[in-house]
């Protein structure tokens, strides 16, 4: 009996052995399917990862490095307002070569190989370049300003001496913000294998008042001043002296003729050609003195020499000082006015990529209960870096200068610039 039991123990018990197995198999090759599964998924996410951010660093480094040969090839790309953006290529090329190869091996591995001493190092050079940036495009909006607000006397304000000398004071200023974890403003950091963005809570403060919120705030007021310059300057031209497809010369108020300087324009170099017909039998004398308004006034008798409808600049030798003047006026400021449209992008992009990292930076730093996470932090991180990588483009795509620079260095071609400016006149100019 107890055998049979035994045996039937036995007969029972080995099936259940048995089901238990499989169940045991069923679940090891689910855990393994599992584990393979999360494997690829991590593989696809850190390669995919991994992509992304070497396009970021390498449209960096290619587009700050296209804008820096392009100027050094073109002539035409000389002025003050270039080295501003000169400096601006610099400081997107060094943080491209310097900082953000290191930054992307450390996220995707999520461990720091470099050392403390490198950690240190790369901080403070991430800080310089940061801000140097975030400086230059402060240079550049005051540069602006003075080109739009005063299109006529910037040669005079705005010298290639005072461009260098700000662009050399934007990088004293940033080597004062970002030298202070070096000589021990930070918090200490034993840790060989994580190197993270300091966050002592002074030194947050500092830097980011110092990096951004003021150049912000100056930024701002400078292209909303501009904006406004912008917009009465184009009334007041449309107003004043453009009148449809005609030109008017007016005579302003408590003006002579002979006080209007004879100027040319700067993209050719020469004076505004205004070919004489035979039939002229006056001339224009400079005794004029101020009339009434109702009176003010040529009349078709008194003037008249006849203008073509199409006049080039070109050098010459007989050329007409007011439509001269007028010509560069008209000329300058729609350059200027072009050049606030690109600082206008520049600084949207701007505000669009570091607000983000400048505004969660202190509140991280200030208040570590909000629990900020670390993945929108590094988004953040990586939102301001992208600025860099965004400013050849912009310019690139905003400026015709640029773009026939950026074409010649592209397809090689030695040949200079030529610029064709033409200013559509009536047949007969009316003078009001």
């Amino acid at each position: 009996m107890s055998n049979v039991k035994i045996s039937k123990q036995s007969k029972i018990c080995s099936p259940l052995t048995t089901c238990d197995s499989k169940m045991l198999c069923e679940e090891s090759n689910t855990t393994s399917n599992g584990t393979v599964a999360a494997k690829i998924e991590l593989n696809f996410a850190t390669i995919s990862l991994s992509i992304g951010l070497g396009i970021i660093v390498l449209l960096t480094v290619c587009g700050n490095l296209l804008i820096l040969c392009a100027v050094g090839r073109s002539k035409n790309l000389r002025s003050p307002t270039h080295i501003f953006i000169v400096n601006l290529a610099v400081a997107d090329l060094l943080l491209g070569t310097l900082v953000l190869p290191f930054s992307a091996v450390n996220q995707v591995t999520q461990k720091w190989d470099f050392g403390l001493i490198f950690c240190d190092v790369w901080a403070a050079v991430d800080v310089l370049c940061c801000t140097a940036s975030i400086l230059s495009l402060c240079a550049i909006s005051v540069d602006r300003y003075i080109g739009v607000t005063r299109p006529l006397n910037y040669s005079v304000i705005i010298t290639h001496r005072l461009a260098v000398i700000t662009c050399l004071m934007v990088w004293m200023l940033s080597l004062i913000i970002s030298i202070g974890p070096l000589v021990g403003w930070k918090q200490p950091n034993e840790d060989p294998d994580v190197c993270e963005v300091n966050m002592e809570v002074g030194y947050v403060l500092f830097s980011v008042a110092g990096s951004f919120y003021l150049p912000m705030l100056i930024i701002l007021a400078l292209y909303w001043k501009i904006y406004k310059a912008a917009v009465k300057q184009t009334k007041h031209l449309k107003s004043g002296i453009l009148l449809s497809s005609d030109i008017e010369l007016r005579v302003h108020r408590g003006r002579s003729l002979h006080q209007l300087k004879e100027q040319t324009t700067d993209q050719t170099g020469g004076f505004l050609q205004v070919p004489e017909r035979r039939q002229s039998n006056s001339s224009i004398t400079s005794n004029l003195s101020p009339l009434p308004e109702h009176r003010r006034k040529f009349t078709r008798e008194s003037f008249s020499t006849k203008l073509p409808r199409t006049l080039s600049i070109s050098p010459a030798k007989r050329f007409n000082p007011i439509a001269a003047g007028l010509a560069s006026k008209v000329v300058k400021f729609k350059r200027e006015k072009k050049a606030a449209k690109t600082l206008g992008i520049v600084v949207g992009a701007f505000l669009f990529c570091w607000f983000p990292f400048f505004f969660i930076l202190p509140l991280r730093s200030l208040c570590p209960s909000l629990g900020i996470s670390d993945r929108t932090f590094h988004i953040a991180f990586w939102l301001g870096y992208i600025n860099s990588c965004l400013n050849p483009f912009i310019y690139t795509v905003a400026s015709r200068d640029f773009k026939r620079a950026l074409k010649r260095l592209v397809f090689n071609t030695n040949s200079p610039l030529h610029y064709k400016t033409t200013f559509r006149y009536a047949d007969r100019t009316n003078l009001k």
